[in-house]
């Protein structure tokens, strides 16, 4: 089964993104349109993957945990569009502090094997 979402912090809460919580890769780049991260988790079983990018990302904050893999507790999308900050529409924070960011948009993949 697959499920998208795209730029609807509602939609993300659905996709039960704790129940995946081995981190994969954490890729930041920095591209002409702004700067993006991309991250990829695991759930233990290896049954479920979620694939999600952030885009046009700005004040970005890593703590990077002191164990590997990384495991990470719940990633909350906020949507703070009605605060009129310029080009930002979400706050994105993982709860043990590991990221933090505001960005423009995003759009995530999560792939679970039945």
């Amino acid at each position: 089964m697959m499920e998208t979402v795209t730029n609807d912090a509602v939609g993300w809460s659905r996709l039960r993104t704790i129940d995946i919580p081995i981190l994969r890769s954490f890729v930041v780049r920095h591209e002409q349109s702004g700067q993006t991260v991309r991250l990829t988790t695991e759930s233990v079983d290896g049954w479920s993957r979620l694939e999600v990018t952030f885009l046009e990302v700005v004040d970005l904050q890593v703590s990077w945990p002191p164990f590997v893999p990384a495991h990470l507790d719940v990633i909350s999308v906020r949507d703070v569009a009605a605060d009129q900050l310029e080009n930002i529409s979400y706050r994105v924070a993982e709860g043990e502090d590991f990221f933090a960011f505001w960005c423009s948009g995003f759009f995530a993949v999560v792939i679970r094997e039945d």
